[in-house]
């Protein structure tokens, strides 16, 4: 099954989102998938590598449900939230068949020290 980069900011902006100690669960994933036009299995799968990623904090493989972001979610979250920068990085990462999700954080973070002129 594919990783899609755009299911995975969009799951992680919704997980941001949750009130403190309520979890992510399964027809969340579900719903999330499907409403952005993927199959309904790809919401969990995309919940699983972010869980096996050290993005998320929940109880994959025991359950399904997403309990919160961890610091190093915050941190890729915040370096791919900004639609504009977000865009851009998709724009520039195109031209490749795939790049992984190290590489996303690395491109958005480098648009923003090149806006911020800290390059």
């Amino acid at each position: 099954m594919k990783l899609h980069p755009d299911l995975v900011r969009k799951m992680l902006l919704e997980i941001e989102d949750l009130p403190y100690q309520e979890d992510y669960t399964l027809s969340a994933m579900y719903l999330l998938a499907i409403k952005n036009g993927y199959d309904d299995k790809a919401g969990v799968y995309t919940a699983r590598k972010l869980s096996e990623s050290g993005l998320v904090k929940g109880g994959f493989p025991d359950y399904l449900v997403i309990e919160e972001l961890t610091f190093e979610g915050h941190m890729f979250l915040d370096s791919i939230r900004d639609e504009s920068i977000w865009a851009q990085t998709k724009t520039l990462t195109s031209k490749f068949a795939g790049v992984s999700l190290d590489i996303l954080k690395d491109v958005s973070t480098h648009l923003i020290k090149d806006y911020l002129k800290l390059n």
